[in-house]
């Protein structure tokens, strides 16, 4: 009670002085101590493309406008205070970090968006959230499948077990022979990139189906996002695009994506340009991040844990390829 008549005096009489959105979230955030796996600056200078530059600046410049804005102190006391008693509130607009999209190289988006655990209404010192990180590719594609239990929905899981993976792809790679598709652990389920196909996720819709992927994803991917326009040859969030976590989900701390085998068709073929994107901004920044020491251990074990799903020969193939 005593809170809450402080936060009362503190709405009518605010003695706070105002701070902007910046250093409200560096305050909060700082606390995770969370370390970011992708530096837009440091991809995009290496290109030497005048266009990613001006793109970049006018990403960092659509991220600094939002930051610059000043809170309310009496708007965040009210957030405060009826977050508290279980309603939620956001007049003073800091329920979330702004959300920044950037575009790495032609065909490559990367977005930062704040998440909050499930339920939480607000951020606080205790629980602030994190930044969840996000790649996404214009036309390599990528597919999710989720297991039911308690990172998913039932309506979202449409396999089982890694056996059931095993069947949907090889059910797509007998009418697609000549696709190669590596494939993933996750701590929830399994992904996959197509590292043959070049299409977007529109022409990707009857692969989708025949994988039977998770359908949220599936209907995600084929949206185009809230467009960030400016005058250039290239636009910041105009695309569908296969989206991809490569960090882990709030709440969790876990290896993200532990790849477990490649599967082939009969003339199976891989796009150069796919194999190096999924290289350079799935693989190597969760592997250098996330696969390592004990999470490392964690995924290992989950595979161990599904593998007896799986025929002898995909069996065979994820020991040789993790070399159990």
């Amino acid at each position: 009670m005593s809170a809450a008549l402080k936060r009362l005096g503190n709405i009518i009489n605010p003695s706070v002085t105002p701070i902007t959105k910046e250093k409200f979230f560096n305050d909060l955030l700082n606390q995770s101590k969370q370390r970011l796996v992708i530096n837009p600056e440091t991809i995009v200078s290496r290109q030497n493309n005048p266009h990613l530059q001006q793109a970049l600046h006018k990403s960092q410049q659509f991220s600094q406008r939002a930051l610059q804005q000043h809170i309310d102190p009496a708007a965040l006391e009210i957030d405060n205070l009826l977050s508290s008693i279980g309603i939620p509130s956001n007049i003073s607009s800091t329920r979330s970090y702004p959300t920044t999209h950037y575009v790495l190289e032609p065909g490559v988006y990367y977005k930062r968006q704040h998440k909050l655990p499930q339920g939480q209404p607000r951020p606080t010192q205790q629980s602030p959230g994190v930044i969840q990180e996000f790649i996404g590719f214009k036309d390599t594609p990528m597919m999710d499948w989720d297991v039911a239990g308690p990172y998913h929905a039932d309506r979202n899981a449409t396999i089982r077990h890694l056996g059931d993976v095993e069947e949907n792809i090889q059910n797509y790679l007998k009418q697609n022979p000549e696709s190669t598709l590596r494939l993933y652990q996750s701590p929830g389920g399994y992904r996959a990139f197509d590292l043959t196909t070049r299409q977007s996720p529109t022409q990707y819709n009857q692969s989708f189906e025949l994988l039977n992927v998770d359908p949220d994803y599936r209907i995600i991917s084929q949206q185009r996002p809230d467009v960030l326009r400016y005058e250039g040859p290239i636009a910041l969030n105009d695309t569908e695009r296969f989206n991809v976590r490569i960090n882990p989900k709030v709440g969790r701390v876990d290896w993200v994506a532990q790849p477990i085998a490649e599967l082939k068709g009969a003339k199976a073929t891989v796009d150069p340009t796919s194999i190096r994107r999924v290289r350079e901004y799935h693989d190597t920044p969760i592997k250098q991040n996330f696969l390592q020491g004990e999470a490392q251990v964690a995924g290992i074990e989950k595979v161990k844990e599904n593998l007896p799903t799986a025929s002898e020969f995909l069996q065979k193939q994820v020991k040789a390829y993790l070399g159990l």
